[in-house]
């Protein structure tokens, strides 16, 4: 084979390479207290995000096109990302799976935990501390366009509220941010965008601002 062959060959090979659509990546089994869950976990450090998606979607929401790879964009700053798998017949599952997917990142040395949901995951997150906020320890909660209409009234918890101004799906989060307690934040997205991709790419900066808050 002659080297322009050679060079020809491996210039090809990384234009696909490049190119082709990240791989989803895999769903597995953890175990927490005689508790099995299912979820897709990446990165590594001290720093843990537990990613819920919403309800009419797969586990690798967070990982894939319709999110801009949201979960491999935290990992890539050095947090430890577990997107847990929640829809399910019995609703308290995905609130024993939150609980679950803490106490595993605990389990490997992670010292704070946050946690993301999207859409009926943002209002499960919400639920979940209102019902374990005195025994869980979370450092903070990022709704992202969620369905969720109640306040968190909890004052040891940093919360940060993103919607879309004009989304039918959040119209309740500018009350549930103004009734909710300090230390809080918002961010308004113009549009009526409900997909979390869609979401980031009308707001260029808005990933940079969510990896900021979790830092914090």
């Amino acid at each position: 084979m002659t080297s322009k062959c050679i060079i020809f060959c491996f210039t090809l090979f990384s234009f696909i390479f490049n190119c082709a659509p990240a791989i989803a990546q895999n769903l597995q089994k953890f175990e927490v207290d005689k508790f099995i869950f299912e979820a897709i976990e990446i990165g590594e450090g001290n720093y843990g995000v537990v990613l819920v998606h919403g309800a009419a979607v797969n586990p690798d929401y967070f990982f894939g096109k319709y999110s801009n790879q949201f979960g491999q964009q935290l990992a890539s700053q050095g947090l430890r990302v577990i997107g847990i798998k929640w829809n399910h017949p019995d609703s308290a599952y995905g609130i024993k799976s939150i609980g679950a997917a803490i106490n595993y990142l605990k389990s490997q040395g992670v010292q704070k935990v946050s946690l993301v949901g999207h859409s009926r995951g943002g209002e499960l997150i919400a639920n979940f501390y209102r019902q374990n906020h005195g025994v869980t320890s979370i450092d903070s909660i990022i709704q992202i366009d969620s369905v969720d209409d109640q306040a968190l009234i909890q004052p040891e918890i940093r919360k940060l509220f993103v919607y879309s101004k004009n989304s039918s799906f959040s119209r309740w989060q500018p009350g549930a941010f103004q009734k909710s307690t300090e230390p809080k934040e918002q961010i308004i997205v113009p549009g009526s965008d409900h997909n979390v991709a869609k979401i980031l790419d009308r707001q260029p900066d808005l990933m940079e601002s969510i990896i900021k808050f979790l830092l914090k």
